[in-house]
């Protein structure tokens, strides 16, 4: 996933982090509900301090890749998962 490198490569250099030595992992195909749910779980925190931690790391992360490669990223990700990274998302009256 070119999206991936791309992310990865924007993140400031730490050659030791685990997260440089593996590849990219391919995003979760559920909703942010579920992402945060299973998050808190492994973490064994609440849905609400998950969301929180979550969303403060990738606002961090969304600032460090700038708004061009993050478009991108969000594309690849289903719908709602903008909020996490501290972007507001549209929605489609249906």
């Amino acid at each position: 996933m070119e999206e991936g490198r791309s992310f990865r490569s924007s993140l400031p250099p730490n050659p030791s982090a685990p997260h440089r030595r593996r590849s990219f992992p391919h995003f979760p195909t559920h909703v942010r509900r579920e992402f945060v749910k299973d998050l808190a779980a492994r973490t064994g925190g609440t849905p609400a301090t998950a969301r929180w931690d979550a969303g403060s790391v990738l606002h961090v992360v969304a600032g460090l890749a700038g708004p061009r490669l993050l478009d991108r990223v969000l594309a690849a990700l289903p719908s709602g998962y903008a909020l996490l990274f501290g972007r507001a998302e549209l929605a489609l009256r249906r």
